[in-house]
């Protein structure tokens, strides 16, 4: 009986500590992050109209509608109008520090007016956060969409050479003018590399 009794205390007595363990135990898999995330608008009703544009640092802020990782940001380019060989996509905290971007203009299409850049690092967003989602454009003379979402456009004066990939996106990215104060750019970012409307 004695024996049996030591048996289960050593059970109960390692069980916790077993567990604590497992991710440093061969062949047990550890968490790589806290799930897919999402922030931004799938919204692609133009209402905003259109306004010509140059080469500068773009982004709307949004809050986030599911905390995790973000790795990939769509954004449509209404009518194909972007050259998107001139963007990098980015993401910045609410005071526009720079959380990640692209490295390369690497933005391909996706369908028709959809495209997909994506970031050097993955991101991880907080829940009920704020951030500013966005891009960097090199091209000298584009439209710029938006779309039937309550919010924001900001544009960071700051100019690129034109018709070029930027060197660099902006950190922090400043709110130098507003470009339309009642709706935001039509963008989201998700870490799904398939993701669509």
């Amino acid at each position: 009986m004695k024996r049996l009794t030591l048996i289960i205390l050593g059970v109960l007595l390692c069980t916790p500590l077993y567990s604590d363990m497992n991710p440093y135990i061969a062949g047990v898999p550890v968490s790589g992050g806290g799930g897919d995330g999402f922030i931004g608008t799938k919204n692609h009703t133009f209402t905003g109209g259109s306004r010509w544009e140059g080469p500068r640092a773009y982004w709307s802020e949004f809050t986030t509608t599911t905390a995790g990782d973000v790795t990939y940001v769509y954004f449509d380019n209404n009518n194909s109008n972007l050259n998107t060989g001139y963007v990098k996509v980015a993401i910045w905290d609410a005071s526009g520090n720079l959380l990640a971007s692209a490295s390369t203009c690497n933005c391909v299409q996706v369908s028709g007016t959809l495209y997909r850049g994506t970031l050097s690092s993955q991101v991880s967003l907080d829940d009920s956060t704020s951030y500013r989602l966005g891009f960097a454009s090199g091209d000298n003379d584009w439209q710029l969409y938006r779309c039937a979402t309550s919010g924001s456009v900001g544009r960071d004066n700051t100019q690129y050479t034109g018709n070029t990939c930027p060197t660099a996106v902006e950190d922090p990215v400043a709110l130098d003018a507003t470009v339309d104060a009642n709706e935001t750019m039509c963008i989201w970012a998700s870490n799904d590399a398939d993701d669509t409307y």
